[in-house]
C-alpha cells in the first residue's frame, strides 16, 4: 500500500513534468516557485487535507515580508517566498474538487498514480492562467483586487493573514496612501508588530515608487 513518501516521489513527477517546462523549480516536498521579474514570484503548493487529501493550492508573492517570531522578515529566497495572494479552489466552489487526490486505506500504485496525474492536468492549467497574468507589481495589485471581489464559499478572502497586510501595500501601491497606511497601521496594531519596522518601510517606499 502506498504511503506519504509515495505521493511525495508521484507528486514531484507528475505536477514536475508540466511546471518544470514553464520556469518552476522545486524548493521542498510539494512547493514549486518561479521567479520572474522584479519581486514578482508565482507559487504553487499540494495542500494536505482532511482524510489524507490533497489539493492544488497557487498563488504570487509580490516580495512582501514574512512574518517569524513576531518580526518581519525579508523574503530573500525562492525557498522561503511566501503567497501574498493566496488562490485557493475550495474558497471559491465550496467543497473539494473531485479532481483532488487521497492516500485512501487500500488504494493501489496504479490508482494513485492515475489521481495524481489527472490532479496535475486539471490544475497547473488553472494555475497557469493566473500566474502568467501577474509579471509587475501592477498586475499582482489588479489581480488581488480581482480576487477579493470575488464570493468566497469556504475561507472568507481577509481570513488569510497575508490578504490583511497585502490589501495595504495594494492600496498603496495604487496611490492610495492614507488608506494603505491606515490598513498597515490597522494589521500591525492586531498582530503586535512595528508599523516604524525598517523592512516594512522599506516595502512600503518600493509600493510607492513602482
Amino acid at each position: 500500500m502506498p504511503v506519504i513518501s509515495d505521493v511525495d516521489e508521484r507528486a514531484a513527477r507528475e505536477f514536475g513534468c508540466l511546471l518544470e517546462p514553464r520556469g518552476f523549480r522545486a524548493v521542498a516536498k510539494r512547493k514549486w516557485v518561479r521567479s520572474t521579474n522584479g519581486p514578482i514570484r508565482h507559487l504553487l503548493t499540494l495542500g494536505a487535507l482532511k482524510g489524507a487529501t490533497y489539493c492544488p493550492i497557487w498563488g504570487a508573492s509580490a516580495g512582501l515580508p514574512i512574518i517569524r517570531a513576531g518580526r518581519f522578515r525579508r523574503q530573500t529566497t525562492e525557498r522561503n517566498a511566501t503567497m501574498d495572494l493566496v488562490i485557493d479552489p475550495i474558497d471559491t466552489s465550496g467543497d473539494v474538487p473531485r479532481e483532488a487526490f487521497a492516500l485512501w486505506p487500500g488504494v493501489d500504485v496504479a490508482a494513485l498514480d492515475s489521481d495524481i496525474r489527472r490532479c496535475a492536468a486539471t490544475f497547473v492549467p488553472r494555475a497557469l492562467a493566473d500566474l502568467d497574468r501577474v509579471q509587475n507589481l501592477t498586475d499582482f495589485a489588479a489581480l488581488f483586487l480581482e480576487r477579493s471581489g470575488l464570493r468566497y464559499r469556504r475561507f472568507q478572502f481577509e481570513m488569510y493573514t497575508r490578504h490583511r497586510f497585502t490589501k495595504g501595500f495594494v492600496h498603496i501601491l495604487r496611490g492610495d496612501e492614507a488608506e494603505g497606511r491606515r490598513l498597515i497601521r490597522t494589521f500591525c496594531e492586531a498582530e503586535d508588530l512595528d508599523e516604524n519596522d525598517q523592512i516594512l518601510q522599506d516595502c512600503l517606499r518600493a509600493a510607492r515608487g513602482a
